[in-house]
C-alpha cells in the first residue's frame, strides 16, 4: 500500500504540492493526470524516495515492511519499487540487453546476473517487441524504441510496486494502446500495485480502473473515470470546455471552442 499525508512540497518558494492525502492499496491500478505544473512528477518522485516532503509523508508498506521510501537506501527502495522517470539518461554506447539488465541490478541474488535474469529480460523485451534490438546500442535507436527498452527493464524488475512517469511518450497511437495494455496486463498478473503519470486522459480513461486528477497542486477529483473527467472537473483542472460522452463503452472527450477564460 502507498499512502499519503498531507504531503506539501517546494522547489525553493514556488509551492508544488499542497496538502496532498491519497491511499493506493496492494494491486491497486491508478493513473494520475492533470495540466502541466500540476504536481504529478512530483509526486511520483515523492513516492520513489528521490525527494522527501517539506511536511506531511509518503509511506510504503509490503508484506509487513512499512517505510518511508526517502529514509532507505535507493537499493533497497529498488527491491520494492520500480521507476520509469521522464527522461532518464542512457548511456549511447550500451546495448538494449545492457539496458534491460539494469533491472536487475537491485533484485539480482548474486553480485553478477545470471541465466534466470538473463531470461526475465529476454521475456520483457519480447512483450515490448525488441526482443530483435537486444543487440543494437542505445544511440542506434529512435525515440520509440527507447522508451520501449526502458518500459522493459522496468517491467524486469519485477517489483510490488510500479511507477511509470509517460510511459507512452514518443510512441504512436497504436503504440501507446498496445504498450499501456501490456503494462496492465503483467501488472494485473502479477498483483503489481500500479502508478502511472499520463497527460492522454483518453488513454487513461481507457486503460486505467482509478483516476487521480491533480490541478495547482492540490487533488481535485478522485476516482472512477466516468466520474472524475466530468465536463466541470476538466475546466476547474484544464480550463477548457469539454463536452464528456460515452460511445461504445469508452469514455469521449471533446474540445469546444474556446474556455472560460477567453470568454471572459
Amino acid at each position: 500500500m502507498i499512502r499519503a499525508e498531507e504531503v506539501e512540497f517546494s522547489y525553493n518558494t514556488r509551492v508544488v504540492l499542497r496538502g496532498v492525502s491519497f491511499r493506493i492499496g496492494d494491486g491497486e491500478m491508478v493513473g494520475m493526470i492533470g495540466p502541466n505544473g500540476s504536481g504529478k512528477t512530483t509526486l511520483l518522485r515523492l513516492m520513489s524516495g528521490i525527494l522527501r516532503p517539506v511536511s506531511g509523508n509518503i509511506n510504503i508498506a509490503i508484506n509487513g515492511l512499512s517505510f518511508e521510501p526517502f529514509y532507505i537506501k535507493r537499493r533497497s527502495v529498488a527491491k520494492y519499487v520500480s521507476v520509469l522517470p521522464q527522461n532518464p539518461v542512457v548511456p549511447d554506447d550500451f546495448t538494449v540487453e545492457d539496458v534491460v539488465l539494469m533491472g536487475r541490478y537491485a533484485v539480482s541474488r548474486s553480485i553478477s546476473y545470471n541465466r534466470d535474469d538473463y531470461d526475465i529480460c529476454l521475456r520483457a523485451m519480447s512483450d515490448v517487441g525488441i526482443a530483435h534490438l537486444k543487440d543494437r546500442l542505445v544511440g542506434q535507436l529512435s525515440g520509440g524504441e527507447l522508451k520501449r527498452a526502458l518500459i522493459a527493464r522496468t517491467l524486469a524488475q519485477e517489483t510490488d510496486i510500479v511507477l511509470l512517469d509517460e510511459p507512452t511518450a514518443n510512441l504512436d497511437i497504436a503504440g501507446k494502446e498496445k504498450i499501456m495494455a501490456l503494462i496492465v496486463k503483467r501488472c494485473r498478473e502479477r498483483n503489481m500495485t500500479l502508478v502511472v503519470v499520463m497527460h492522454d486522459i483518453g488513454l487513461a480513461a481507457r486503460h486505467m480502473p482509478r483516476l487521480i486528477l491533480i490541478s495547482d497542486g492540490k487533488i481535485i477529483a478522485d476516482g472512477e473515470p466516468g466520474v472524475v473527467l466530468s465536463e466541470e472537473n476538466i475546466l476547474g483542472a484544464y480550463g477548457i470546455e469539454t463536452e464528456v460522452l460515452w460511445y461504445r463503452g469508452e469514455l469521449v472527450i471533446k474540445p469546444q471552442t474556446g474556455n472560460k477564460e477567453e470568454e471572459r
